[in-house]
């Protein structure tokens, strides 16, 4: 947690202010291992074991290195100027300290306590994002890529000296986020393809009120660095649910028996998905000098100068 915080001020100190910065913070704080530092323990936990008083502590960490980072920005003079977006990756785990309540399931799981999670867009200016309030439309992880680089304008070409990529997966959705500000505005995204695996033969597909799952209720395992080809048979098509997740977010009533020609859609159209891909490999393979290992118990950044960490730490020797 220091580790972010102390690097994201070194950034945000050293920046030229006269050209744009991205800062891009992944925080590992609200993650298992659970626990925190004892000051982050509000004064009503009599317990600093309890399951609850702990997940309470690493939130209030996590807010602490964002809180510190807001006022470098600030300090800075271009908290103003500044776009923050703050997301999460997936559902909480099924666990004591966590709960993804009233919603389904729960991380590794397709349902929605798994692959809906929170998020918010913040500025100061209305000129920065003139859109306010909630949205019913959908947002997947990869339009944020998509909707970066076209906020990012020239910029992007000047700080990377490469040419603004056109050919993403993701949908750009700057326009809807950031400039418009209408209710009756269409929805950039109407579908998203969840997931497919093939080692637990699920699936499962979003398009616009509807939610399709096709296969075993099972967690998803699929972590070798096998590669594995896709092709029809990489589903059980036989267990299916269908869900209207507008009306019915937390998927209580499955609708498949009422609407088979709907189910019989979203299996072709999970079907041309499959057929479009290239083997899929389950998870990349790890990097030795990257992993946690006798020598180096953590992650480490790749970014540190001259191959080192932070000080307090091992040097990197021999890695890049």
């Amino acid at each position: 947690m220091e580790l972010y915080r102390q690097r994201a001020s070194y950034l945000v100190q050293n920046h030229n202010t006269s050209t744009p910065l991205f800062l891009f913070m992944s925080l590992q704080t609200v993650h298992s291992p659970y626990g925190a530092p004892k000051q982050f323990f509000g004064e009503n936990c009599s317990n600093p074991d309890a399951q609850k008083c702990v997940m309470q502590a690493m939130i209030n960490a996590a807010e602490y290195v964002m809180n510190s980072t807001i006022h470098e920005f600030k300090n800075a003079g271009i908290w103003d100027n500044t776009i923050m977006i703050v997301m999460s990756d997936n559902g909480a785990p099924e666990s004591t300290y966590t709960s993804n309540w009233p919603l389904k399931g729960s991380k590794g799981f397709l349902w929605e306590g798994g692959v809906r999670t929170p998020a918010y867009i913040y500025a100061e200016r209305r000129e920065l994002l003139a859109r306010r309030g909630r949205t019913s439309c959908y947002l997947h992880v990869s339009d944020w890529f998509a909707t970066l680089v076209a906020l990012s304008g020239e910029a992007w070409e000047s700080a990377t000296g490469i040419s603004r990529p056109t050919r993403l997966d993701g949908i750009d959705q700057s326009q809807y986020l950031f400039t418009g500000d209408g209710e009756d505005e269409e929805c950039p995204r109407r579908e998203i393809m969840i997931h497919i695996d093939p080692v637990m033969g699920v699936a499962a597909y979003i398009e616009d009120d509807w939610k399709v799952l096709f296969g075993p209720e099972v967690e998803m395992k699929c972590q070798t660095t096998q590669f594995y080809e896709l092709n029809i048979s990489s589903v059980n098509w036989e267990i299916s649910y269908l869900y209207n997740i507008t009306a019915d977010p937390l998927e209580t009533d499955d609708l498949h028996f009422l609407y088979p020609d709907l189910l019989l859609e979203f299996k072709e159209k999970i079907a041309k998905y499959i057929r479009e891909q290239t083997p899929m490999q389950c998870q990349l393979a790890t990097l030795d000098w990257s992993y946690p290992n006798n020598d180096v118990p953590f992650f480490l950044p790749f970014d540190f100068e001259n191959g080192t960490t932070p000080d307090g730490y091992s040097e990197l020797k021999g890695r890049p």
